[in-house]
């Protein structure tokens, strides 16, 4: 009579061949994932940027002025109490203009946070440029969004898909509405000041 022994587990060539498969999917998979991340970061540096340009420019439609603060764009402004990006207060006859919000984000003392872990500051500035950017005159200022803690190589993926060119260096010749700059700072040149 035979005894039939029953199997206990799998073959050592079973279990090399099951590791070999799912490390060529881990291989193949995560690059793909990663880099799909990264797109949805920079898509959301993109996207922020223009939609606050949006808000700033409905704004300044409304207003006559250029705001100071993204907290402008959510919040109605106050005559004699609130400034303008140039420092002077919204005179009483154009604070009731207001028409906002012009932005459905929340926008906290330190800002808006956006792709790659920045932060859109809440204070706009006035940026002077010179000859770098195409199709404006030199020494024309523009109300500027400022990002911080955009690492260089990410801001220099977010020029690319938003001006077509890459700096190769930051503070070098970006000649687009994205300028790179030391200390992982982002420019975005929302609106050109009349």
């Amino acid at each position: 009579m035979r005894i039939s022994k029953s199997r206990a587990g799998f073959t050592l060539t079973e279990v090399l061949t099951t590791v070999a498969i799912i490390t060529i999917l881990i291989a193949t998979v995560v690059p793909v994932v990663a880099q799909q991340t990264r797109k949805g970061e920079q898509a959301r540096i993109v996207n922020d940027a223009v939609h606050l340009r949006t808000g700033i420019e409905a704004f300044i439609n409304n207003v006559r002025r250029y705001p100071s603060t993204l907290t402008q764009l959510t919040t109605a402004v106050v005559a004699g109490v609130d400034t303008d990006l140039s420092g002077s207060t919204i005179p009483n006859n154009l604070a009731p203009r207001w028409a906002g919000p012009y932005v459905q984000r929340t926008v906290s003392a330190t800002g808006i946070s956006s792709g790659y872990g920045s932060t859109i500051q809440a204070a706009l500035v006035s940026r002077q440029e010179d000859q770098r950017v195409v199709l404006a005159p030199a020494g024309q200022a523009f109300a500027t969004l400022v990002f911080v803690n955009v690492p260089f190589d990410r801001c220099r993926e977010v020029n690319d898909e938003v001006d077509g060119t890459t700096p190769a260096a930051p503070d070098s010749d970006a000649r687009g509405i994205i300028h790179c700059v030391t200390g992982d700072i982002l420019y975005f040149l929302a609106v050109p000041i009349q």
